[in-house]
């Protein structure tokens, strides 16, 4: 069933769940945040240069692990969009691997210690990372402004998304620590 299959793997290089649209600045310690662009400029060049959409029967599987998982968990619900100039309908699924929370950003933080997952520092590094993350939100989900940070999280979001999707989840992750 994988004969014609083809693969497109992006590195994790932009440490914003592939969601930001920052240009550098002192707020960003420097460092641009480009994921958006990304994804968007990858979906372009799938569709245009390798011809994504371009016959009937085509598939796509779209998903990541870690914060990549999160990011296709957010991206997943905007398919649709990406996929508005293809000639043919493309069948769309997700396979999101382990899509667990900002990873021990302590630094990144202005109030906190290591591995605080609060709501209000999660609502910090969102609104920081992509000021137009109103595009990415779920109805029902986040609704509420100083609610945002719910739709990064797959708990929050994937009840609610109309996406196909398939998630693993190990018991056991890389956020557990353990004094064995």
């Amino acid at each position: 069933p994988l004969a014609d299959a083809n693969l497109v793997q992006l590195g994790y290089c932009t440490s914003d769940i592939y969601l930001g649209n920052v240009g550098a600045s002192n707020a960003t310690w420097g460092w641009h945040f480009r994921g958006e662009q990304v994804v968007r400029s990858t979906f372009a060049e799938l569709i245009g240069t390798f011809g994504l959409g371009s016959s009937e029967g085509q598939r796509l599987v779209i998903g990541g692990s870690s914060a990549g998982a999160r990011g296709a968990a957010v991206w997943m619900d905007h398919l649709e969009e990406l996929l508005s100039d293809v000639r043919y309908p493309v069948q769309r699924q997700a396979f999101l691997d382990t899509p667990h929370p900002f990873h021990f950003i302590d630094a990144f933080l202005p109030t906190g210690t290591t591995g605080d997952y609060t709501a209000e520092n999660t609502q910090t590094i969102v609104e920081m990372l992509s000021p137009g993350i109103d595009t990415f939100m779920l109805q029902g989900v986040c609704d509420d402004p100083a609610e945002r940070w719910k739709c990064l999280y797959a708990e929050f979001r994937l009840p609610k998304s109309r996406a196909d999707y398939m998630i693993v989840m190990p018991r056991f992750g890389h956020e557990i620590e353990s004094d064995l």
